[in-house]
């Protein structure tokens, strides 16, 4: 496995790559999706064919006096063992190509928000290990890096998305939790089609759960008269 250090290097210019990342606040909802993508493959590797019964994926939309301040995805999916976070160290996985992925999606994070901590527990010989680091458009992308034996935490990731940028925050601002439940099915209705873990959304006193909402709103039959 990788050693514990407090920084790492991508593997190719990550500043050069995004700056040819294009991503314009019409796509604003992008960033989310790579991040629930990446939970869904999470989800997969870890439960297999169970993954659409045991997977859990939560939203969470943190606002501040009505200013959305943080997107919080969570599942419980695999972790970043030392292969995925070494795949996560590569600017074109081929892990991430393997399941489908373009491998790009976290730089689409950088291009959207300005703070970004990811905090994850996956399982080692058979013991519980919690990793946890910054993730910024600068020389060593991965930053304030810790690895340590957890053996209360649960395995997961957690991805903390923070301070919008302006063109981004003003797109979220106008749009209706209803509205992102939408967008996402449309964005994985092929996913969807072959099963949905539970994705639960929540913004502040509002829940909407995806798996339900599909459900009802895009897989039950309808019948015409």
């Amino acid at each position: 496995g990788l050693e514990n250090q407090p920084e790492y290097q991508m593997d190719s210019d990550l500043t050069r790559r995004i700056r040819n990342f294009n991503l314009s606040s019409d796509q604003y909802l992008i960033p989310l999706f790579e991040a629930l993508s990446n939970s869904m493959h999470a989800i997969q590797e870890r439960f297999g064919k169970k993954w659409t019964d045991k997977g859990e994926i939560q939203i969470e939309l943190i606002r501040e006096q009505n200013v959305l301040k943080k997107i919080v995805v969570t599942d419980n999916g695999i972790g970043l063992n030392d292969y995925n976070f070494d795949s996560f160290l590569k600017t074109d996985s081929d892990y991430k190509k393997n399941k489908g992925g373009k491998g790009l999606g976290r730089f689409s994070w950088l291009l959207a928000f300005n703070d970004i901590k990811i905090t994850s527990c996956f399982v080692r010989d058979d013991e519980r290990w919690l990793r946890e680091f910054n993730f910024s458009n600068r020389s060593k992308p991965v930053h304030n890096h810790t690895l340590i034996k957890d053996s209360t935490a649960a395995v997961g990731t957690k991805l903390e998305l923070s301070d919008l940028k302006k063109n981004f925050l003003e797109k979220y601002e106008g749009t209706t939790l209803e509205a992102i439940a939408k967008n996402t099915i449309s964005h994985f209705i092929l996913t969807m089609f072959a099963g949905v873990p539970d994705i639960l959304f929540i913004d502040g006193d509002k829940e909407l759960n995806i798996k339900e909402y599909y459900l009802y709103s895009v897989s039950r039959p309808r019948y015409f008269i």
